[in-house]
């Protein structure tokens, strides 16, 4: 199948992109801030054309990588630096407002290392910048070199700092892209949908991003009518990660989706491509994700101290709080417990938790077998309990029904108003003995 599927230029282009996003610990490092000089400074502040931009990017790869050459990849890391946000600043700026191809390309193949090496404080002031330039301006690009490197930058910054896909600014942005005449930036908002599936912790901005109303009839147009082949298996490749992440089957996702995941199931030419959408999204998944970054893992061990960190506070508090009541609660000669401290009784020791600790050996009940002769204690007691019961009699409901007839025609004239009260009071005695 893979062969047949000749046009598919994914397939032969991801292979490259997928280094650039390989976690920040398991290479090889070098402090690019400090290695660059003071007259690099100046002239990437000063630089207004695209020579003297292009001049220090040059400069950038031959730090990194030992040669000139732009259009290569980075296989060091880069350290954080105090100058990581001035850096930051100068790139986001370039890649907004230049124009020229080559020196775009070489700002995209930095910037996902950047993204991994700086903190997240210094990349959140750019976040929205660099996704807006991404999604409306390198997508759009005719340029295989430039719009393959678009979209790992754009994973790089989504892992890292967390922006949520359902906002209105990047959701409107997206569909946008979807909707784009180029096949470019079609292909690749197809492709950023599906690679965002791929992380499960991300889950639910997926699932919030499938309830918005366009987006169904928009991907499935893209699965199932597009013009160009490449955007229909990136279409096919969105849906089988929204269906892997389970996103088709949420409660207040967009029905069209379920519909037309169905749809290239029964058609023929829709079910090949969802074949070859498979194997390319399983084969992304063990490459990208498997060496893939998402935050750092300096970041994750530093939110995990910070959590055990606060634990541990909290019980000292909880700690501090209970001894502070059970002082307060201390009155004449009741002793004061503290937490750790027993207390001798008379019956043996209590704990700060109040149970008894007593040296005796508490008896177990006797096991009743069945059949066998009661004790005389529990006969005397059965026999009592007979003996009230049998005090009451159960009452015939036919005789009850009529004495109330014969007490209705004959006697209900004493119960008036111009008669005593003491009469009414005796009446009402009879009657209740009668009834008794």
């Amino acid at each position: 199948l893979f062969r047949k599927q000749s046009r598919w230029k994914l397939i032969n282009c991801r292979n490259t992109n997928h280094k650039a996003l390989i976690t920040h610990k398991m290479q090889p490092q070098k402090d690019l801030c400090g290695q660059l000089n003071q007259e690099w400074w100046d002239n990437a502040r000063e630089a207004e054309r695209w020579k003297p931009k292009y001049e220090c990017m040059k400069e950038i790869f031959n730090v990194l990588t030992g040669c000139e050459d732009t259009n290569v990849e980075i296989e060091y890391g880069i350290k954080n630096h105090q100058k990581g946000r001035a850096l930051m600043k100068i790139l986001t700026r370039w890649l907004i407002n230049e124009n020229h191809v080559w020196t775009r390309i070489a700002i995209l193949r930095v910037m996902p290392k950047l993204i991994q090496a700086f903190p997240k404080k210094t990349i959140m002031k750019y976040q929205n910048e660099l996704s807006e330039t991404i999604m409306t301006k390198q997508w759009t690009e005719k340029k295989k070199a430039l719009w393959v490197l678009a979209t790992p930058t754009l994973m790089a910054l989504w892992l890292k700092t967390g922006f949520e896909l359902n906002d209105y600014e990047h959701r409107e942005k997206l569909i946008a892209a979807l909707k784009h005449r180029g096949k470019e930036c079609r292909m690749s908002a197809a492709d950023f949908i599906a690679k965002c599936t791929m992380y499960p912790k991300r889950k639910k901005q997926v699932i919030a991003l499938c309830e918005d109303r366009d987006i169904g009839g928009i991907l499935s147009k893209l699965a199932q009518s597009d013009k160009d082949k490449t955007v229909k298996l990136a279409g096919c490749l969105a849906f089988v990660g929204l269906n892997e992440c389970g996103a088709l089957k949420a409660k207040k996702c967009n029905k069209e989706l379920p519909f037309a995941l169905e749809w290239l199931h029964t058609n023929k030419f829709g079910r090949k491509n969802l074949e070859v959408a498979v194997k390319e999204y399983c084969r992304q998944k063990t490459i990208f994700v498997g060496t893939a970054t998402g935050e750092n893992d300096s970041d994750v061990d530093d939110e995990k101290k910070s959590s055990e960190c606060m634990v541990e506070e909290r019980k000292k508090k909880r700690k501090t709080a209970t001894s502070c009541k059970n002082k307060k609660k201390g009155n004449g000669n009741i002793p004061m417990i503290e937490p750790g401290q027993i207390i001798k009784t008379k019956g043996g020791k209590l704990s700060p938790n109040g149970i008894i600790k007593t040296k005796h050996k508490i008896k177990k009940p006797k096991k009743v077998i069945e059949n066998s002769p009661i004790d005389r204690r529990s006969l005397e007691d059965n026999k009592k309990a007979l003996a009230a019961c049998g005090k009451f009699k159960m009452c015939n409901q036919y005789q009850m029904a009529q004495k109330l007839e014969t007490w209705c025609k004959n006697d209900m004239d004493m119960l008036s108003k111009p008669s005593k009260i003491v009469e009414r009071v005796k009446t009402m005695e009879y009657v209740s003995k009668d009834l008794m």
